[in-house]
């Protein structure tokens, strides 16, 4: 009985907001599938990395606010970190997203092509996306647990 509700309320959704977020994102890539895989997936966890890093860094450089600081796990003995030191970290992480998930990303387009990857303008079904979901939720978790 939910499931009709849930499909349909995915399809309207699906319809409204994800294929019409994915066709501009697609379109703004020149419609090109190793652009949009390689560039598009390097923007993306590129820029929520630096976003949620450059939260923790502001907390880093200015002790503010100080609420957050009791959270803080690492040690402050040689709080707050100088500007020099933050300029070394991200210099070395930039250099490390560069080298390392840029070749990644092709890689895993070649993969994909050779695999018979079609980017398109259809998007998965429900069912389908809440497996996935499944079973990438049992395979984290298996691994967490294997390595604890």
């Amino acid at each position: 009985m939910y499931s009709r509700y849930l499909a349909k309320f995915w399809e309207t959704v699906g319809i409204f907001f994800f294929r019409t977020f994915w066709i501009v994102l697609y379109e703004w890539f020149g419609s090109d599938d190793f652009s949009t895989v390689v560039w598009g997936s390097f923007l993306i966890t590129t820029l929520l990395y630096w976003i949620a890093g450059f939260c923790y860094t502001v907390v880093d450089l200015t002790g503010k606010p100080a609420f957050i600081l009791k959270y803080k796990i690492q040690d402050t003995s040689s709080y707050p970190v100088t500007f020099r030191q933050v300029l070394s970290v991200v210099i070395h992480v930039l250099i490390n997203q560069v080298i390392v998930s840029i070749p990644f990303y092709i890689f895993c387009y070649q993969l994909m092509a050779w695999r018979g990857f079609d980017s398109g303008s259809t998007l998965p079904t429900l069912q389908r996306t809440l497996l996935e979901l499944a079973f990438l939720h049992s395979y984290g978790r298996n691994w967490i647990l294997l390595l604890s």
